[in-house]
């Protein structure tokens, strides 16, 4: 037997077949073409789906803001919620009476008395900032991971005088019950903000929109997640909560009610009683 053929030796039809059977360097980029548009075609498609999941998360979170800031009026004989610190006592906050020092934020207070300290409803899935923003200690648990995506409206009806003992005799710590708001379904509680503590956490409509670092990240940055006084939450767009070319500060009519609570106020209303 000839030693160049032997019995394992493919045949030459067996060959051909092996070749017949390989993709061509044509076919698969073809292949890659094709799977190329495919994901081109379904790529938006995916990140639309991810941003409607982002948006009802978010505004799921503003009702449960909404809720829990009814309860608090409810817990507190008609107070409205104070937008920034909250006069209150507890295992890691102690007001040391000089400024606001030492006392809890809104948010840290709410999630520690209405929601078991959890902490996720105050960040939005969309806030890119919240990487960077130092977090709070939890309310009463030694844990350091409260922080917010969301502001609180500072121009709600006030007392002229404090209902707060020193130090929190400021204007913005003496909130007054709505029953001097027009409408409470269109009156500002909570919107969308960068920052998340300190200043960023109350913001006033008579601050420029370049000033106030608003977050409108929904509908290709067009929408803001808010919840209003009568408890509901919804998403507006920016041109319907901030001013337009032209308008000036305090004039329209929607601003107005938007954020003091009535289309004929001004600017923050303040009672005697």
């Amino acid at each position: 037997m000839s030693p160049s053929l032997t019995q394992s030796d493919p045949s030459p039809m067996t060959v051909t077949r092996r070749l017949q059977k390989a993709f061509t360097l044509v076919e698969l980029l073809v292949v890659i073409g094709i799977i190329s548009i495919l994901i081109a075609i379904l790529l938006p498609a995916l990140n639309r789906v991810q941003d409607a999941a982002q948006s009802t998360k978010c505004l799921a979170n503003m009702q449960q803001v909404a809720l829990c800031t009814a309860m608090y009026t409810n817990d507190n004989k008609g107070k409205w919620l104070v937008p920034y610190v909250v006069p209150y006592r507890s295992q890691n906050y102690s007001p040391t009476g000089v400024g606001f020092g030492g006392a809890p934020f809104f948010y840290t207070y709410l999630s520690g008395i209405y929601l078991k300290e959890a902490p996720g409803m105050w960040v939005c899935p969309t806030d890119l900032s919240q990487p960077l923003v130092a977090s709070q200690m939890r309310l009463n648990s030694n844990i350091r991971d409260t922080r917010t995506s969301y502001f609180m409206n500072r121009d709600l009806p006030q007392f002229r005088l404090p209902i707060y003992p020193t130090p929190y005799e400021h204007v913005y710590f003496s909130p007054h019950p709505l029953n001097r708001v027009k409408s409470t379904t269109r009156l500002i509680v909570f919107g969308e903000s960068n920052g998340g503590v300190g200043l960023y956490s109350y913001r006033s409509a008579s601050v420029p929109p370049a000033a106030a670092p608003f977050r409108f990240d929904h509908r290709k940055g067009r929408v803001m997640s808010l919840s209003f006084a009568d408890g509901h939450a919804e998403q507006l767009d920016r041109s319907e909560i901030t001013l337009r070319t032209g308008e000036v500060i305090h004039g329209p009519g929607r601003i107005r009610e938007y954020w003091y609570g009535h289309p004929q106020f001004s600017g923050p209303q303040l009672y005697d009683r």
